[in-house]
């Protein structure tokens, strides 16, 4: 395999599964190995042939990031370099580092100013009443918690609780953290801001209504959807999945598992129009509920999630995308779309914690009809320490959703 396609070379930023994703997307569309940056060695992308992985420490930091890139720029001049951030921390980091490494890499984020505003909860939710986006209830409130109570008064428990800003959150880590917190009291809110604060966050922590389903007739479930704006801050394509299996662990709620595609639907055209409006640019990922046939958005993310490999299975090849973007080549709009399903856990797993029959039920069908992906479907990357770290993962995911099972009735 190449590790360049005549003058390119992907240069990916976090070694999980969305950095593996990536490195899969290009090795597909362009036979070639991506460089693949991360904080630690992660056996995802250490056993895949698709990578050539750099550990840096501190990468999310631009004391530490700047460096390292532009000596790997330097040891590759005559190429172009397309970096790839997979994180909300890689995406900040290059916000700061735009002018240290503009010229020597081409990246496709937002702007400074979209991406200040879409990634604060509590900014980002004014946006969404502005374009009639529907998303819970809620406040958001500083360490003082200044008029807490009454201004909480008119929201109905259960609480979510959750941070404002993730990437302050997590660099403020904390024995017991968890990445979503759920209350049946305002006295308990209180105590969860208390210890998030108390770790040093500084940000806002925004407290939610629970968005559940009144008529009891089926469980609330998530949906997920992938966007792609170009450099004019159009979107141009758009994939819209239904959650079939989530993360069940504390620190990892709200990272899917199981998911299956379906047509972009009432929220996803308002989610269009608002970041046409906004003039984003970049890829963006949302997580939306649907309860009581509704759909609420619940935030953005400024890249693509975790579990963006989904896209593939509906037709959708980001890498592609991005090469077009580098080139200067117009991309037209397509909202088409194909029924696909993608897992990342065993088939045995997703058949024995899927809560939502229905949609395992078309999942298993459209996996008879070869409409089925996974990200470890690749040929290419099949030697025997990527079959041996594909097989002890699927088992060891198996053990953790038996191990958080009965936590799961109150995850998103």
């Amino acid at each position: 395999m190449k590790t360049s396609n005549e003058d390119f070379i992907p240069v990916i930023l976090g070694g999980d599964l969305n950095g593996y994703s990536m490195a899969m997307s290009f090795a597909a569309r362009y036979g070639v190995v991506s460089h693949v940056f991360a904080r630690d060695r992660l056996a995802i992308t250490d056993s895949s042939a698709f990578v050539r992985l750099h550990t840096v420490k501190a990468l999310d930091e631009c004391d530490a990031a700047v460096p390292a890139l532009m000596k790997f720029a330097d040891e590759h001049k005559g190429q172009r370099l397309l970096l790839i951030p997979c994180a909300d921390w890689y995406i900040e980091m290059l916000e700061y580092a735009r002018d240290a490494l503009n010229g020597r890499f081409f990246f496709h984020i937002p702007s400074f100013e979209v991406w200040r505003a879409t990634s604060d909860k509590s900014v980002f939710i004014e946006i969404m009443d502005r374009y009639g986006i529907p998303h819970p209830k809620g406040e958001a409130f500083r360490s003082d918690l200044h008029d807490f109570q009454r201004r909480c008064s008119y929201l109905r428990p259960p609480f979510v609780v959750k941070a404002a800003d993730s990437d302050e959150f997590w660099r403020n880590s904390f024995p017991g953290m968890e990445k979503v917190y759920f209350a049946d009291s305002l006295d308990e809110v209180r105590n969860i801001g208390k210890i998030i604060f108390g770790s040093g966050y500084q940000g806002k922590l925004i407290v939610q209504e629970y968005v559940g389903n009144n008529n009891g007739a089926h469980p609330p479930y998530s949906s997920v959807l992938t966007t792609y704006s170009d450099s004019r801050g159009r979107v141009i394509r758009a994939v819209l999945g239904d959650v079939i299996l989530e993360e069940l662990s504390p620190t990892a709620r709200g990272n899917y598992s199981a998911i299956l595609t379906r047509r972009p639907d009432d929220i996803t055209q308002k989610i269009i129009s608002m970041l046409d409006g906004i003039g984003y640019t970049g890829i963006a990922n949302f997580d939306i509920l649907i309860a009581d046939g509704r759909s609420y958005c619940l935030e953005l993310n400024p890249r693509q999630g975790r579990s963006f490999d989904y896209v593939r299975s509906a037709g959708m090849d980001v890498a592609e995308l991005l090469v077009n973007e580098m080139n200067g080549v117009s991309t037209g709009e397509s909202f088409l779309y194909e029924d696909g399903f993608w897992r990342c856990v065993s088939r045995r797993t997703v058949i024995k914690y899927a809560n939502n029959k229905g949609l395992l039920n078309k999942a298993l069908e459209l996996e008879k009809r070869g409409r089925a992906i996974t990200p470890y479907d690749r040929g290419g990357d099949s030697g025997i320490l990527r079959r041996l770290y594909v097989m002890t993962h699927l088992l060891r995911e198996g053990r953790r959703y038996s191990r958080y099972a009965k936590e799961a009735a109150r995850c998103y």
